[in-house]
């Protein structure tokens, strides 16, 4: 169990990382990639969720 929550905390980081970089490096528009960033909240609230459920 603890092996699926570092995976999911590691991909967290690395999923923001890269709004970082389209942001930052590419020079992309939060307008473009508003809906990626939605999608990635909403992977980090129900891990998050699930973290909380589980303890």
């Amino acid at each position: 169990m603890y092996f699926r929550l570092i995976q999911a905390f590691f991909i967290s980081i690395a999923f923001v990382g890269w709004v970082v970089y389209q942001l930052l490096i590419r020079k992309k528009r939060f307008s473009e990639i508003s809906s990626d960033v939605m999608a990635i909240v909403f992977f980090i609230a129900v891990w998050a969720g699930l973290v909380y459920w589980l303890s």
